[in-house]
């Protein structure tokens, strides 16, 4: 659709085909958020209304001590939660790269918009189109915004208490995503008019000039994706005794029972993600996707505020009937559960689990270097 908009032959039927096509691929890729949303078991929906509460509001908002570095981060593409936290290199921190590099293409950009209402104006279908383009522009700014700001905290909150789905979006920065469509619109219309200025297009060395400097500023923009990202994508392999440990359970048990996974955290540092930085090591939790048997894992977010917000009866039963009491007299939680196996990662803070090696009902089976594993004795 964005070139058809360029290139302006976005007539009527092209718009409506273009529309059901874009319509049609939305659907397909949120196929299974849909299925769940009009079901009559919606899980989903109900976790957003229980669940998530203004504390959510709070923890997740954009990035910005204050309401004009929020919008700024937004502005320039940028305001994602995790910013704050020293959870990835932050390319905002360079200065000049950063700053540079979004006001050479915020100029393109305004340029670009600027030089559309020529563009489309003698298009009748598309005429408006600019207009249009601005109003979302700057709805989604708001929006993005989130709390940060007097006005669009006003109404952030607004849509949170009174329109159910837009409760769900408890990350406001998303819509940074609506903003980069537009971008990269007038972006495009923008560079395509700089390149019919006469002193750009009768002169070949500044057309390749223009190019290569509009390449480099691109470039400037995320300059790590030609260096591993900082060694921040990366290969990780599990240490080999997790396979092992995953092998004694599913042998044994035939996955006939269920393995309660500690320290009980939803998210938390693996020493094999990453050695030398604690938080470049917070990951969610993988245990209930890499062993072969139904493995529990802890529900808690533990972020801004939030403990667990995640409405999880048996993780909190697990978590106030037996972690708490530290296990004492609390074996009939691991019955209740069908909990056979406890496997003990020697991660974060493990060594407040110690209680579970003098647990009468439990058998110290196996210590590697990374995991202890019990089993539950029956009586």
């Amino acid at each position: 659709m964005i070139l058809f908009i360029i290139n302006k032959t976005l007539d009527k039927k092209t718009l409506i085909i273009s529309s059901l096509i874009v319509i049609f691929t939305l659907v397909i890729f949120n196929i299974n958020t849909i299925v769940q949303t009009i079901s009559k078991d919606n899980k989903t929906s109900s976790f957003v209304q229980n669940n998530i509460t203004t504390a959510d509001l709070k923890a997740f908002a954009t990035s910005g001590k204050y309401g004009t570095q929020s919008f700024f981060n937004v502005l320039s593409m940028s305001g994602f939660w995790g910013k704050d936290q020293f959870r990835y290199t932050d390319l905002t921190k360079n200065n000049f790269a950063w700053n540079f590099s979004f006001g050479a293409i915020f100029v393109i950009f305004i340029f670009g918009y600027v030089k559309s209402f020529s563009y489309f104006w003698k298009e009748k279908n598309i005429k408006k189109a600019p207009i249009v383009f601005g109003i979302i522009f700057l709805i989604s700014l708001t929006l993005a915004i989130g709390i940060k700001a007097p006005i669009c905290k006003q109404i952030s909150e607004f849509l949170f208490n009174y329109f159910p789905f837009y409760k769900g979006l408890r990350e406001p920065q998303k819509w940074v995503s609506v903003l980069n469509v537009i971008y990269i619109i007038f972006i495009s219309i923008g560079i395509q008019k700089a390149l019919e200025q006469k002193s750009i297009n009768n002169n070949k060395n500044n057309k390749n000039a223009f190019l290569l400097f509009f390449i480099f500023v691109v470039i400037l923009r995320a300059p790590l994706m030609f260096f591993n990202f900082n060694s921040q994508l990366d290969t990780k392999h599990y240490p080999n005794d997790w396979y092992e440990i995953n092998d004694i359970i599913y042998y044994e048990s035939n996955c006939e029972s269920n393995t309660l996974f500690l320290p009980w955290h939803m998210y938390m540092n693996f020493k094999f993600v990453n050695e030398k930085d604690i938080n470049r090591g917070i990951i969610a939790n993988p245990a209930s996707i890499f062993f072969k048997c139904p493995t529990i894992i802890g529900t808690n977010m533990e972020w801004g505020g939030i403990y667990d917000n995640s409405g999880d009866e048996r993780g909190n039963d697990i978590l106030n009937n037996f972690l708490q009491k530290n296990g004492i007299d609390a074996k009939d939680v691991l019955d209740k559960y069908n909990i056979k196996y406890i496997i003990l990662a020697k991660e974060v803070n493990y060594e407040n689990y110690s209680l579970l090696q003098i647990l009468p009902y439990l058998e110290l089976k196996k210590e590697t270097n990374n995991l202890y594993l019990f089993k539950v004795i029956n009586d």
